[in-house]
């Protein structure tokens, strides 16, 4: 599917999104993402409407701010007063390591967003997923000084509402070969489901297929009611394409930079 050491031009999934290069994390591939034409609006193939937003860790962020924002560095107004006063809640100070890495995607009186690229996707949480961005979320709670009310990392996504975003893999016992005209997926939903699968709630949010790769998009109806947060089985889902698959990339179309679907055991370990 690709040759270790090669550099791949990728379109990244953000309209407008600045020219990055990445390493993915023990693949030895370096993709070079660019900007794709169109929006990442649109209808999807299950008759979804798809918003130009992103989402991280639960905080969504609007594509144009991510792909216009300005450096922590160099902020001003209520955003820089943020950055300079902001506290945890034991009280201590909240300090931006590297703030000119940092990005500004979000200010108002209410909340302050900022990203922070990583270098190269990293399994930061040990939880198996490549997260591409760290994320800091300050707001003024009670009328108290500025706090940090979440930090953590993500694979930064497309926001696929109504439907629920999911991580996907291939199922290593059915891997993708060149005469193949259909993929063979794990979908693993990321919301409780009191550890149930997404049987029959897996939904195909988009499809790009060109001369150079397959780019799927997968999210999930969300249950009803209450669930509980046990860990989520992965679950089958096929994906038909309009021709073999021969040796074009598989992409994850979910996420803001597309990158090849890993195997499940890869993923997982």
């Amino acid at each position: 599917m690709y040759r270790r050491g090669e550099t791949i031009a990728v379109c990244a999934t953000l309209s407008g999104m600045r020219r990055i290069t990445t390493m993915i994390a023990g693949m030895g591939v370096s993709l070079l993402l660019s900007g794709c034409a169109g929006s990442p609006g649109g209808t999807s193939p299950d008759g979804a409407t798809t918003a130009g937003d992103l989402e991280c860790s639960g905080t969504s962020i609007r594509a144009e701010a991510y792909a216009e924002a300005e450096s922590a560095g160099a902020a001003i107004g209520v955003a820089a007063e943020a950055i300079a006063s902001a506290v945890d809640d034991a009280g201590d100070s909240v300090v931006l390591e590297e703030p000119g890495a940092w990005l500004v995607v979000g200010a108002s009186a209410e909340k302050v967003t900022l990203l922070r690229p990583l270098p190269e996707p990293s399994d930061v949480r040990g939880n198996g997923v490549l997260d591409d961005h760290e994320l800091r979320v300050l707001a003024p709670l009670g009328g108290e000084p500025w706090m940090l009310v979440r930090a953590g990392s993500c694979a930064l996504s497309r926001d696929p509402s109504p439907l629920a975003p999911a991580d996907v893999a291939l199922d290593p016992d059915s891997a993708p070969a060149a005469s193949d005209s259909a993929l063979s997926l794990l979908v693993t939903e990321r919301a409780c489901s009191s550890g149930r699968d997404a049987e029959g709630r897996v939904r195909l949010v988009d499809l790009e297929q060109t001369a150079e790769a397959v780019t799927v998009w997968v999210a999930v109806e969300p249950e009803e009611g209450a669930a509980g947060c046990p860990s989520n089985p992965p679950t089958p889902f096929t994906v038909d394409l309009d021709e073999p698959l021969g040796d074009r990339l598989i992409l994850d179309g979910s996420l803001a930079a597309s990158r090849p679907i890993l195997p499940h055991a890869q993923v997982n370990d």
